[in-house]
């Protein structure tokens, strides 16, 4: 029985893996599957002619935007085993041999996973892997009954379409609202607005004449009847000056004039905070929480704890 890595000549036996598999976690489209091995560190486990276990770690092409002290970051995409094959014995040896080919060189790295099945949080434990957060989920039904006066649009900002030259911006904003483990890079940035309705919060400060980008918000449509509110920041600043509540009133009346059925959102458990400003607005916590794991790699000995972890 071996571990070796996959490469793109693998990939009907990954596959076919995929389909077969007794555990499986996919943060991918099948049709993905080719960029996604090309782009990641892949590993396979092969037995004479099975391949029975498959792990996929994708790093990030670190953000100009993110804290230079933070760990670069990496995601975890994927695992499949097949049955007989028990996660508590093979996911380690997947998980090692995709951790050793990690490029440290340039610092520690910092391996995210939003975690699902209690099979997967268990592995992931047992391989190192620690509970840095949990998202909880919100939603708002027929917000075309909920519009009143807590949903009225006036506000301290004045809110305008976003365009692409807002976006290096509203990616230093978004550094600056959100920790490293949740923050939107340039990259992320341009793939929400190419995806969205994206709407920034303008404000003038002091004696300056020009408005400067204040808080923004995006909204995806996930079907004819669900919107999702993807993205709500606010400079850490003016966070209690309105601009938030403002920028989510803009979402629900227009989900209300477009006639969706309801807005779904999601957000980290311990921001008390947004969670207020959600539940304010009548939107109500629904589902179970999702749990986020992390594991740091390549941290100096003589270094503290990083930033993100």
């Amino acid at each position: 029985m071996s571990v070796v890595l996959a490469t793109k000549a693998d990939l009907n036996d990954l596959r076919r893996l995929h389909q077969k598999a007794r555990y499986r976690f996919a943060d991918f489209g099948e049709e993905d599957l080719p960029s996604l091995v090309d782009a990641s560190v892949s590993i396979m486990g092969r037995d004479d002619d099975i391949v029975w276990g498959f792990v996929s770690l994708q790093p990030e092409q670190r953000p100009a935007t993110l804290a230079e002290n933070a760990p670069s970051r990496c995601y975890f995409r994927a695992l499949s085993l097949l049955s007989g094959y028990a996660p508590s014995d093979n996911v380690g040896p997947l998980l090692e041999s995709a951790v050793s080919r990690l490029d440290v060189s340039g610092g520690p790295i910092l391996i995210i996973a939003y975690g699902g099945d209690s099979w997967i949080i268990d592995a992931l434990r047992g391989a190192g892997f620690e509970l840095a957060n949990q998202v909880q989920f919100y939603e708002l039904s027929r917000p075309h009954r909920q519009v009143n006066q807590r949903f009225a649009r006036a506000g301290p900002a004045v809110l305008r379409p976003a365009d692409s030259n807002d976006l290096d911006s509203l990616a230093v904003l978004d550094a600056a609202a959100f920790p490293p483990l949740w923050h939107f890079g340039q990259k992320d940035m341009f793939e929400l607005f190419l995806r969205s309705r994206m709407t920034i919060a303008m404000q003038g400060e002091g004696d300056k004449e020009v408005a400067e980008i204040v808080g923004y918000a995006a909204a995806i449509a996930n079907s004819d009847e669900e919107l999702q509110l993807a993205r709500l920041a606010v400079r850490p600043d003016l966070q209690r000056a309105g601009i938030g509540r403002q920028l989510l009133a803009d979402v629900v009346t227009y989900a209300a004039s477009e006639r969706y059925e309801r807005i779904i959102l999601n957000t980290q458990a311990d921001n008390e905070r947004s969670q207020r400003l959600y539940r304010s607005a009548g939107f109500r916590p629904v589902g179970r929480s999702l749990p986020v794991l992390t594991r740091l790699i390549g941290e100096r000995p003589d270094e503290g704890p990083s930033q993100g972890s």
